[in-house]
């Protein structure tokens, strides 16, 4: 019998080498790995606030920004209230904002528990009810208030208050 020499006597060859379990593996995980932090970067960027994304805009332009551009888009964002429901209470205990359209989100950091609130006028009543779910870690809803007092309760414990207060412009 005749034997042929390999081109690649005294080398590994491909199939010695996926062949190897420990390569497969080794090479299974740093191609996941790779995969995973571009799947992190894209979904982070992705997700930035729109308002992050407006003021890199603003500064990396070449064109100066206007002062009128410039209150035009503050007027455009809608501005979040956030109110925080703990075990003692809701926090902050007190919000004044200015007229218009913004959105109120409460956090339930109380527990377990589920939770009723409602959003009342000292001078129409009651306003809009919301309840977060057990489990469930918040709300949050779009207003447009008049001018006035507001308070916002949790029904099952109403020493929980956040006094809202809408000013004219």
């Amino acid at each position: 019998m005749r034997q042929t020499k390999s081109l690649n006597h005294g080398k590994p060859g491909i199939k010695r080498v996926f062949g190897n379990r420990k390569l497969q593996i080794t090479g299974a995980l740093i191609l996941g790995l790779i995969v995973s932090c571009s799947a992190v970067a894209f979904v982070s960027r992705a997700h930035q606030p729109v308002v992050e994304s407006a003021k890199v805009k603003a500064t990396d332009s070449t064109e100066p920004a206007s002062s009128i551009r410039a209150a035009q888009d503050d007027k455009d964002r809608i501005r979040t209230e956030r109110v925080t429901a703990f075990s003692y209470g809701l926090e902050p205990e007190e919000i004044t904002r200015p007229e218009g359209l913004f959105m109120l989100c409460v956090d339930n950091r109380a527990g377990t528990e589920a939770l009723s609130l409602q959003l009342v006028s000292e001078m129409d009543g009651p306003v809009v009810s919301q309840s977060i779910r057990k489990g469930t870690s918040g709300t949050h809803q779009m207003l447009n208030l008049r001018p006035g007092r507001y308070l916002l309760i949790e029904d099952s414990h109403p020493e929980w208050t956040c006094t809202l207060t809408i000013t004219a412009r």
